[in-house]
This record gives structure tokens, C-alpha cells and sequence, in this order.
């Protein structure tokens, strides 16, 4: 992290780097060639999550530490390929859902996830402890 790898994508104005895609696409290349160990694609991606669509809470509360890589972040990825489909359900805060890859859940501080209630909901995030949105 001490790269800054996390940031890529996220905008300058955020702490990021405010490169695009295709340049976190190149660094996770360059990354796999050289088995870099750790769940670092999927650390960028939920930090990006973050920084673009969190609720500002959230965003205050774990962005400068997922920058910083005080803390990892994971997607939480469902394994159906329509939302309708999903098996995870956001009904008030609850959360209900077993989502069968999650890479990183293991060293995974935040995880970042998508839901479907009849159409998109925000980003969502949840901690070994909290669930956002609160």
C-alpha cells in the first residue's frame, strides 16, 4: 500500500492518485506477473467504492485509513450475473446474504458490497462491527 495503489482511481481532490482504469488495470498486471501476495484489486476497487458513492459518515470515518493502508477493504461479490438474481437483500440496515467470494475476507477490515431491492442501492459497506448505511 505503501505505493499508493489503493488510490488510484480515487479522485486527487479525495487523497487519490485520480488516474483512470486503465491505469489501475496496468498495475494489477504488473502486479500479477510478479505475484504480489494480498487482495489488492479488490482493496482498490472497494476503496474507489468508497470515495465515489459512499455516504459521507462512511467515506470520513475509512477513506484516509484505506489510502493510507491502515486499514483493507474487500468486495463482497455475489456469484449471479443479473441483480435480480442476488441473493444479498437490503431491507432498513439490515443485511442478509451469503456471498460465496469475497477475496481478502480473511485480513478484510470493510467489506464493500452491492444490493438489490427492486433497483440499485448506494454502496454498502460493512466492518467487523458496523453496517453502513446506518
Amino acid at each position: 500500500m505503501e505505493l499508493g495503489l489503493a488510490g488510484l482511481m480515487v479522485p486527487e481532490s479525495r487523497g487519490g492518485s485520480g488516474l483512470g482504469v486503465v491505469d489501475a488495470a496496468l498495475a494489477a498486471e504488473a502486479l500479477g506477473q510478479e505475484a504480489a501476495p494480498g487482495a489488492i484489486v479488490p482493496h482498490m476497487l472497494a476503496t474507489y467504492a468508497i470515495a465515489q458513492a459512499a455516504p459521507d459518515h462512511v467515506r470520513d470515518r475509512w477513506l484516509d485509513d484505506l489510502l493510507a493502508g491502515r486499514a483493507r477493504a474487500t468486495l463482497a461479490i455475489d456469484d449471479a450475473w443479473l441483480p435480480e438474481a442476488w441473493k444479498s437483500r437490503r431491507q432498513d440496515a439490515a443485511v442478509d446474504c451469503t456471498l460465496p467470494l469475497v477475496p481478502g475476507a480473511d485480513v478484510a477490515d470493510l467489506f464493500v458490497w452491492a444490493c438489490w431491492a427492486g433497483s440499485w442501492c448506494s454502496p454498502n459497506a460493512t466492518s467487523r462491527t458496523s453496517t453502513f448505511p446506518e
